[in-house]
């Protein structure tokens, strides 16, 4: 787990709030993400990219948007990382998505050297389960997986 991070937020008046900013805040930011795939009618899963305590790269499903099947928040939010950094290793860079990585994006974040990744799981299900828009997915944990 991660340790937290300060974030100082500054005021009109001049005064200044920090924030301790730990795992379930960067959580609740690819939520606010994955919420916006809903717009264009795509699964809703969101992906935050964060490297010292800020965002470089953020990204949500966009396939029927784009009509383009690699269009995954992984791999938008791998992409915006990579340009942030300017080079295609992405040390020391942490993702937090809102569900486990498919085999492809799971491929893309081995290749791009990706340093850890935090996602929900999907719950638990006697069988695992297949449907047309997600594709299948065995067995999860609900919570945050490191």
């Amino acid at each position: 787990m991660a340790l937290p991070a300060k974030i100082g937020i500054p005021t009109l008046a001049g005064a200044c709030y920090t924030y301790l900013v730990d795992d379930a805040f960067w959580i609740r930011l690819a939520l606010e993400e994955a919420a916006l795939a809903i717009l264009h009618d795509d699964v809703p899963v969101g992906a935050i990219a964060v490297l010292d305590g800020r965002v470089i790269g953020r990204g949500h499903n966009r396939r029927e948007a784009d009509r383009d099947p690699t269009a995954h928040a992984e791999i938008i939010a791998l992409r915006e990382a990579s340009r942030a950094v300017n080079h295609w290793r992405l040390d020391g860079v942490t993702l937090y998505c809102t569900l486990e990585p498919c085999a492809m994006c799971a491929g893309a974040m081995i290749l791009a050297r990706w340093w850890q990744h935090y996602g929900l799981t999907q719950p638990p299900t006697p069988e695992p389960s297949c449907d047309s828009r997600s594709g299948c997915a065995g067995r999860g944990i609900i919570g945050v997986a490191g």
